[in-house]
């Protein structure tokens, strides 16, 4: 039996009142609130497999009131006609959809036309495009990004509204083997002009760059550290001043469910020397680790994946983070390198994927959420891809496919007889549609939603929207 999805795809009506005003709404003032939570029935859970163990289930399940409860934001319409009375109780239909959803879904990996397109179609609207420095800059003073933008399909998925993340500008595995002997000294100079160069070439078809990744692999002191990855975020702003700025890191959550001191401890060095770090990119998909009770694990335990990224969250900065397929076969079984001690196949991996999600969107912090490998040839693990040859998705697209539907918030209403209407939603930018039901003439309006706070939106009717009042009668 296919299990329900956890998450909620319902707006609350409520007359509650409130008299603020939403912010981002053209030719309005804009004043928050103290988030207010109308009454609701108790969230349908999502049924897990039974090969889950108890803890892990008990995680899910919080996760998945976390994301009901934090995840989503109010917002009241105060609808008045063009002189300025309440509109009448039913006088409108109103119908709001989610357009640019504020949480990211998507993929990384090579680009592949029919299953990118397959992907659109479902909802992912994020690429991960990888740009290593060795394959981008092989020769001293080269840059060569042609090749690179066809295999991530640069020149194809921005025109097809897909939000792209350059990936992995500088790293130390992929550092080019001519500048391997450069002197630490003026490793950073180097680097910076080809950050700076690339960034010049690709703006406008990145949204964000994940400039350094791992920045304490470079054998830095911390103050040297530092100042490398400043160096790479002024190359970036120097040829790109819009786009965000992360940080990458690969190795959080390795051993007895840990995060990595040495990478925390390079982030916080950064954020305290007052970095411009826009949030920071977690690759959760290559790790040989040893469990919580010191045998060989080729799995991540879903709890050690929340302990790091809780950790994450504390230094207070937008995340996004790649999750994939285990990468490490087992010592005697490959195909044991799944999850929960089983074989891998379709089902678990939706299981999996579905555990993953799950549990990074309760994490308020978390805007992008990317799975690593769209095709077998990629990918880590036998299967590990999103689709089979030649080209048939598994059962992990349509849950993903599921988790992104959720993501974008729809629903209708009428309004009170005070002429308001509140909806609750994932944070984004909606189109709503108020609809008069005697004429059905109607009118759109672009609003906002904003995760976890309750906002207000006055709202005007255009004269032919507006009823006609009776003129007053004089007094004789």
């Amino acid at each position: 039996m296919r299990a329900r999805h956890v998450f909620r795809n319902v707006f609350v009506v409520s007359a509650t009142l409130a008299t603020t005003v939403l912010s981002g709404c053209p030719a309005v003032t804009s004043q928050t609130v103290r988030p207010v939570q109308p009454p609701s029935e108790p969230e349908p859970r999502l049924t897990w497999p039974s090969y889950v163990g108890a803890e892990e289930v008990a995680l899910l399940e919080e996760a998945e009131r976390r994301i009901a409860d934090d995840r989503q934001g109010d917002l009241l319409l105060a609808i008045k006609d063009s002189e300025g009375f309440p509109i009448a109780e039913d006088a409108l239909e109103v119908r709001w959809e989610l357009l640019r959803p504020a949480i990211g879904l998507g993929v990384r990996g090579p680009y592949d036309g029919p299953s990118h397109g397959a992907l659109l179609r479902a909802g992912l609207d994020t690429l991960v495009a990888e740009l290593p420095y060795d394959r981008l800059a092989p020769e001293a003073g080269k840059l060569d990004p042609a090749a690179l933008v066809t295999e991530n399909g640069l020149d194809v998925l921005p025109e097809l509204g897909m939000h792209v993340i350059g990936a992995g500008l500088v790293a130390p595995d992929t550092l080019p083997k001519w500048l391997r002997s450069e002197p630490k000294g003026g490793l950073a100079g180097v680097a910076r002009k080809h950050v700076e160069r690339l960034v010049g070439r690709l703006r406008g078809h990145v949204r964000a760059w994940e400039v350094v990744r791992d920045p304490h692999g470079f054998g830095l002191e911390s103050a040297a550290m530092v100042d490398f990855v400043r160096q790479q975020v002024e190359g970036v702003r120097a040829a790109d001043s819009v786009s965000a700025v992360l940080l990458g890191f690969t190795d959080l959550g390795t051993n007895n469910g840990a995060a990595d001191g040495a990478a925390l401890k390079a982030a916080r060095a950064i954020l305290e020397a007052g970095l411009p770090i826009d949030g920071f990119v977690v690759h959760l998909t290559a790790n040989t680790y040893l469990g919580r009770e010191g045998r060989l694990a080729p799995r991540r335990d879903l709890v050690d994946v929340g302990r790091a990224l809780a950790a994450l969250a504390k230094l207070g900065k937008s995340l996004t983070l790649v999750l994939g397929a285990p990468a490490v076969a087992h010592p005697t079984d490959a195909k044991l390198a799944g999850y929960w001690g089983r074989r891998w196949d379709p089902d678990l991996q939706a299981s999996y994927a579905r555990a993953l999600v799950t549990l990074a969107l309760a994490i308020p912090e978390v805007r992008t959420i990317a799975w690593s490998d769209v095709l077998d040839a990629t990918a880590r693990i036998t299967g590990g891809g999103l689709f089979q040859p030649p080209g048939e998705p598994r059962p992990v697209v349509w849950a993903l496919s599921e988790i992104a539907t959720t993501l974008r918030s729809r629903g209708r209403g009428t309004t009170t007889d005070k002429g308001e209407l509140r909806l609750r939603g994932f944070a984004g930018q909606y189109l709503v549609t108020l609809t008069h039901r005697e004429t059905r003439r109607r009118v759109h309006v672009r609003a906002e939603v904003v995760q976890g706070e309750l906002r207000t939106m006055p709202v005007t009717l255009p004269v032919e929207l507006s009823p006609v009042r009776p003129p007053l009668r004089s007094e004789p």
